[in-house]
């Protein structure tokens, strides 16, 4: 089976330029280079694709952690896009212990989880 592959960067991920054939991950590269974040998103609630690479795996696992933090933040439903998500130091250590060795894994580090998600 063909996996899909994901590059990590300081600005976040992209999916690896190869030419993907089959079906799955043809249409899953297709997604992450038009919306990557709504695919990665969207993913959170699915079972991991069986054409992910080490890297798309740990996406995922990053998606479902959002997705389950989501679900702990009250009052949801009324502040929608105004929410802030604050990550504890326990999800963030999680995902730094679970970073695949992976072109740029380097870039995975405890201040870009901070930035990017907006914990103070």
């Amino acid at each position: 089976m063909e996996k899909l592959r994901f590059l990590i960067t300081k600005e976040g991920f992209r999916v690896d330029e190869n030419v993907y054939t089959e079906k799955e991950a043809k249409n899953l590269a297709e997604g992450f280079a038009k919306a990557p974040y709504e695919t990665l998103y969207a993913l959170a609630f699915h079972k991991c694709p069986d054409c992910f690479y080490a890297s798309g795996l740990f996406l995922h696992q990053l998606a479902e952690g959002f997705a389950e933090e989501l679900t702990h933040i009250s009052g949801l439903e009324l502040s929608r896009e105004s929410t802030e998500l604050v990550p504890g130091e326990d999800r963030i250590e999680i995902l730094l212990n679970s970073v695949p060795f992976v072109l740029g894994a380097e870039n995975e580090n405890q201040v870009m989880y901070r930035y990017e998600l907006n914990v103070p």
